[in-house]
This record gives C-alpha cells, structure tokens and sequence, in this order.
C-alpha cells in the first residue's frame, strides 16, 4: 500500500494562511507606521508653535506691551475721542511723570507713571504681589527696581523716591504696595504711582497734541 494512513492533502490550505498571515503583518507594519508618522508631524507641530509662542512672548515684553497697537504723547481729550471708536475692543491708558533720578538708575533706567488696570497687565507691570497703588502715598514697581534701589521687596515698605518731571525734580516718601518681577531685556523700567497722586502733582493735559514730542509729563500713552 503506497498511500499513508488517513493521508491530507493540505498544501493549498497551508499556502493560503500563510499569504493571509504575510498580508496580516503587512497590515500591522503599515498601522504602525502610520501611528509613528502621525506621532512625528503632531510633536513637530506642537514644538513649532511652541516656538512661535516663545518668540512671541519673548518680542512683546522686549518692546514693552502686548497690546495690538499703542499711541503715544497724546491728551486726554484725544484718549476720549479714541477710546469712543466702536472698532477697539479694549483700551488702556497711563500718564507720564517722568524718569526716576539717583545713581541707582544710570543702569536701570526708570519711568514713573499712573496706569489703569489694562495698561498695567498690557505692559507687564501688574502685581503679582500685593496691588496697583491706590492711596496718594502709594507706589507700585518691579524687583529688578527694589534691587536696583537696594531696597526690600516687602510690602509696606517705605521708599524716597527723586524723579523728574519736564519742569521740576520732586522727592516724596511712599508705601510700596505692589511688585512685580520685572523683565531684564525691557528697554525701560516702571514705577507706578497713584491715580490722586497724578491728578494732584501731574494732572493730564487737555486739548490738541502738536505730534512733536518736545514734552512728557502729563501727557498720555
């Protein structure tokens, strides 16, 4: 007898799975491969806009706001107009004084000014300890200014402060009320003092600019 016992021929089935299972495989390389592409370009996007982010942020505090537009050294009857245009969402607004004065700021230049709420996170000098002043005696300002000044960052602390306007330079003593960190790469630092302090000492100046900057104080940003 030249045929096995219970012989099967089972070759074309054997083949077949194993076609099916080369296909099989084939099709988890390909999922595979899609997941690790999809994975690349996702961790590429992300970091790209990461960036972008960084680069952004990093472009705003160095030019000092992250406003979408600024206008400088005007009055305040021209703020009104402005600030009546239906178009702007929102504004802000702060009144020069001047720069502060003392050895301590040859390398830490200083300006001194009121600011509302908006200019103030607009401009990076909102308190992340403490508040905006409020009181005449008040005054707000950034750690790199307190060490400039070699003064405490603490709230409550007492500070003389000399700045200058267009026409005087004038010393008053005030209550540190709020701080902030401060950015190094800022072209210029900020001391915030109150808004009776400015209506009192630096009132706001009325009617039509020139657009030539030939003064500061009381004028408005």
């Amino acid at each position: 007898m030249n045929d096995i016992l219970f012989r099967n021929n089972n070759e074309s089935i054997l083949k077949k799975l194993a076609k099916r299972s080369m296909k099989s495989q084939k099709n988890y390389v390909a999922i595979l491969a899609i997941i690790l592409a999809t994975l690349l370009f996702t961790s590429l996007f992300t970091i790209a806009i990461s960036l972008q982010s960084s680069m952004q942020d990093s472009n705003m505090r160095t030019i000092g706001t992250s406003a979408h537009a600024g206008v400088k050294h005007i009055t305040l009857d021209e703020y009104n107009a402005l600030s009546s245009y239906s178009e702007i969402k929102e504004i802000g607004h702060s009144i020069i004084f001047g720069y502060a004065v003392g050895d301590c700021f040859n390398k830490t230049p200083t300006e001194v000014r009121w600011a509302d709420t908006n200019y103030a996170k607009w401009t990076f000098n909102y308190p992340d300890m403490g508040r905006l002043p409020e009181k005449e005696n008040e005054l707000a300002t950034s750690r790199i200014v307190l060490a400039a000044m070699g003064i405490p960052d603490e709230i409550g602390t007492q500070i003389e402060l000399t700045y200058s306007t267009d026409n005087d330079t004038i010393t008053n003593t005030f209550t540190l009320c709020g701080i902030w960190n401060g950015d190094s790469v800022a072209y210029r630092q900020t001391i915030l003092l109150s808004e009776p302090y400015t209506e009192r000492v630096v009132p706001a100046v009325h009617g039509t600019s020139d657009g030539i900057v030939t003064a500061s104080t009381g004028y408005i940003d």
